[in-house]
């Protein structure tokens, strides 16, 4: 990554640790609940009573949460922390938005879209009722271009399939003179509307390649003037934090590099205290910087890992109690996808990391192989270099890892289970060094398949975690 990376050097202080920590406990409590949208969780008072903290690692605590949708805050009389209905658009915005903001090449952005894409089509055509026609009808006229590509993402009724076809959609930069559609894109998208009506799935491929092609070629020849896809709604926040962002990435600053403080901030970009301060936010929950207070304090760079994001996103698909069934289609279209890149870009070193890992699999005790076997599929995503794809298997092989768990299981059944992964590993990284594309998909294909059975419908979160 330019300028900066999913870096883990830098020193977090006291107190996001602890409000971490609040927060997952938080959590954890609501998913143990049932996650009782509405209910009253206590008043400020109460919870710095409940869970003995104060103030400060209580409110960034709650603000960690409500970023991620999971709480709302309630002033007045009766007021408190309430659970909260987390939305897929917010889950959504919040990807895009770190790709964005975490300077992912628009090329990857474009070449993760064009894979996964293709995949929500066949499904949505599959999948089509007469009202979901009605609504792709609709999206073919809006002046909005990207809404017919949401809509397909949507009607593939795959909660995890859509958020990342959303994601990558809102994350795909548009040209500034092309934030409407033209009369050429809308004659495009009525006749993909068509061809998918009609079943007519090869012409509605021919016809996305076409649009995805022609929006890279846009990019390509774009300039300066390129946003991303919902940059013209974005509030000024949202605005201020992406020309932080590409200040920072033109400084080349590095992790624990502090900026500046907040007043010089204020003056630098002539926005208000409010602004910068919901600016500052956004980019924290990238972990793109970290406000420090106190002497020498301001704001400084931070990792650039994802991780509050990817939790955010797992913890919408857990809302969403997406299905086993569900879960393993989404991996399966992710996954083959990384992996017909993985196969055109191995070398020497992929091949020694892939045997590494092998070995290091190996020497894990069966009966706790579930946790680490998401290790091997990272592996195979990253080794694509395609960081959107990296990003959601680690959200879902995390989301599946937590499902595995959550299910009662004897010694014996978990050391069937690794004893069944390990050996799927081997046969799958074997096709993978020998160059046999057809044969690596059909393992991994069949592995994906084998594993829905030992996925729980949602995740047990243990009680005494509280």
């Amino acid at each position: 990554m330019t300028g900066r990376g999913w870096r883990e050097n830098v020193v977090v202080s006291t107190t996001d640790k602890y409000a971490a920590t609040l927060a997952h406990r938080i959590e954890n409590l609501i998913i143990e609940r049932g996650w009782p949208v509405g209910e009253l969780l206590g008043s400020e008072a109460d919870l710095i009573e409940r869970y003995d903290v104060s103030r400060g690692v209580l409110r960034e605590a709650i603000r960690l949460l409500e970023h991620k949708q999971v709480v709302r805050m309630k002033s007045g009389p009766g007021g408190g922390l309430i659970v909260a209905a987390p939305a897929a658009s917010a889950v959504a915005e919040n990807i895009s938005n770190y790709f964005t903001l975490s300077s992912i090449d628009h090329e990857e952005v474009i070449e993760a879209r064009r894979l996964l894409a293709a995949d929500g089509l066949t499904l949505a055509a599959e999948r089509l009722s007469e009202r979901g026609i009605e609504r792709l009808r609709r999206a073919a006229e809006s002046p909005d271009p990207t809404e017919l590509h949401q809509s397909i993402g949507v009607l593939t009724r795959n909660p995890a399939l859509a958020i990342l076809l959303d994601s990558l959609t809102l994350a795909t930069p548009v040209p500034s003179w092309k934030q409407h559609k033209t009369d050429k894109v809308r004659s495009c998208h009525r006749a993909l509307v068509d061809a998918i009506t009609t079943g007519d799935l090869a012409v509605a491929h021919q016809l996305l390649r076409t649009l995805l092609d022609d929006e890279a070629a846009e990019v390509r020849d774009g300039g300066p003037e390129v946003t991303d896809a919902h940059h013209r709604t974005k509030k000024l926040p949202e605005q201020l934090a992406h020309r932080i962002a590409n200040d920072i990435e033109e400084s080349g600053a590095q992790p624990g590099d502090v900026l500046g403080s907040e007043p010089e901030f204020l003056e630098r970009y002539a926005v208000s205290r409010s602004v910068f301060r919901q600016a500052v936010r956004i980019l924290e929950y990238s972990n793109l910087v970290h406000m420090r207070q106190g002497s020498g304090g301001g704001v400084t760079i931070g990792t650039g890992e994802p991780g509050r994001v990817i939790d955010g996103a797992v913890t919408f698909l857990d809302f969403m109690e997406i299905a086993p069934h569900h879960l393993s289609e989404a991996r399966r279209s992710l996954e083959l996808s990384a992996l017909k890149l993985t196969m055109g870009r191995i070398d020497d070193d992929a091949r020694d990391r892939l045997t590494n890992e092998l070995k290091l699999e190996a020497s894990v005790d069966r009966s706790q192989v579930h946790t680490h076997g998401p290790d091997f599929h990272l592996l195979l995503a990253e080794l694509s270099k395609n960081r959107p794809m990296i990003f959601f298997t680690r959200v879902l092989t995390r989301l599946q890892t937590l499902r595995i768990g959550g299910r009662q299981r004897s010694d014996e059944e978990r050391q069937h289970i690794g004893t069944s992964i390990v050996d799927a590993h081997v046969r799958l990284a074997q096709a993978v060094l020998d160059g046999d594309e057809g044969l690596a998909r059909h393992r991994l294909r069949r592995h994906l398949d084998a594993m829905v059975e030992n996925v729980a419908a949602r995740r047990v979160v243990d009680p005494t975690n509280q």
